[in-house]
Order: structure tokens, then sequence, then C-alpha cells
């Protein structure tokens, strides 16, 4: 499926018809899929709790340490894709007397760029606050315009912007520190981590949509299956 999607980008790119969409080729696809399985390797939503314990052990008097809480806070907070999350600019932030406004420039479901606005709200008292923790890291690294979240050099300075892979990198080592298994989470855990948790803390499916953006609501339906707890489904023992 990820060769066939290769596929059909680069012929789209070069103004061509894509064989992929071939009768005879949907065909063989779908035949593949039923005699090895179709079901996706997931990676582990990282929750509330989890993540708290994973932000715990940060040492935050490191640069690296600033940003990679601030990071994971607002991946989490606003259920943000990797690549929107480094793609984030100085010049898409604005305060609000809720937090931060965020604007997501451009988005796996919005190529056209138009754009939408998410609120980065203020924490609760006994929870660690993302939009504190992004302050924190802008004025610590002097970050005044252009990509918020930047690569932090062996010497400690900061440099380029991330990358959307270095998401993935910095969740597996961060939760690596805090006693999970890195192997089971990616740059993909924040995004699932949140709707699994907006799901079993109750919010109805119409208003996790209204952060995540997805386009595919059975995607998102899985998120809010996932998030059931044991009290909201039939038992008989």
């Amino acid at each position: 499926r990820r060769r066939a999607a290769a596929i059909t980008r680069a012929h789209r790119q070069a103004g061509l018809h894509s064989p992929i969409w071939d009768p005879r080729v949907i065909t063989l696809l779908e035949g593949i899929a039923r005699s090895v399985g179709a079901a996706p390797a997931k990676k582990v939503a990282l929750l509330r709790d989890p993540l708290l314990a994973t932000i715990a052990r940060i040492d935050l008097d490191t640069t690296a340490g600033l940003r990679d809480r601030a990071l994971l806070l607002v991946g989490f907070a606003l259920g943000l894709r990797r690549s929107e999350l480094v793609a984030i600019t100085v010049e898409d932030l604005s305060s609000s007397p809720d937090g931060m406004d965020v604007r997501i420039a451009k988005s796996k479901t919005d190529q056209a760029g138009r754009g939408t606005s998410l609120l980065l709200a203020y924490a609760s008292d006994h929870h660690p606050c993302p939009v504190r923790a992004l302050r924190a890291w802008l004025d610590h690294a002097a970050i005044g315009s252009g990509p918020v979240f930047r690569r932090v050099t062996r010497t400690h300075a900061v440099s380029s912007p991330l990358s959307p892979q270095s998401v993935a990198l910095i969740v597996k080592r961060r939760v690596q520190a805090a006693g999970l298994d890195p192997q089971a989470f990616a740059g993909h855990s924040l995004r699932s981590g949140f709707a699994t948790q907006a799901a079993r803390d109750g919010y109805l499916s119409a208003q996790i949509a209204d952060i995540t953006r997805h386009r595919d609501r059975r995607v998102l339906d899985g998120y809010i299956q996932a998030g059931r707890g044991a009290h909201e489904i039939a038992r008989v023992l």
C-alpha cells in the first residue's frame, strides 16, 4: 500500500493517470490484503498519565529539556500530526485570554493551505501547562520569528528546524527515560493519545474532531472505541 501510494503520487505530480487505479491492480491488492492480512501495525497512544510521567522525568535545566517538554505538551494538547507540529512558526502564534491561538497553516487534509486556528488552552493548576511550557522554550531559546521547534546541538546551541522524523525520535527517547518501551511509541502517539484520552474523558466525537480535524471519521472512531473504559462496554464476567 505504501508503494502504491508513492506510485500514485509520482504520477499525479507528473500529470499522468496512475496505473494503480487499473481494475486489475485493485483486484490484485485486495487479494494480497485477504491473504496476508490488512491490519496496520499501530503504535501505542500516549495517554495523559504516561505523558505526565514522561514530562516529570525531563531535565528542565537543559535547552533540549525545555524544547522537548513544550513539544510533547503542545503536540498532545492540540492532537497535532508531527508534520504540523514542526511547521508551527512564531508568526502562527497569538495571545488569547484563555491561552494561545495556534494557526495551523497547512495540513494533510488541507493541502490548499487555507489554514485553521486552534486554541492552546492553559492547563489546570495540577497539570503541566503547554502554554507556559511553550513560552518558556521560546524565551530561553530567544526565538522571535520563524520555526518554533528547532534542533539543539551537542553544545546546546539552537539551530535548524526539526523534521517530522525528529518528533518520533524525541517521543521514543523521552518515554524510554520514563521506563516505557520506545518501540511501542512514535510521533503519531501524541495525536492518537489526545483523541483516545479525550474519548476516555467523555468528550463527544464532534468535539474531538474540532481539534483533530479528521476527514475520515472511521479513523477517529477507532480512537474513540479504544478510549472506552470498562464501564462503557458490555461485560458478562
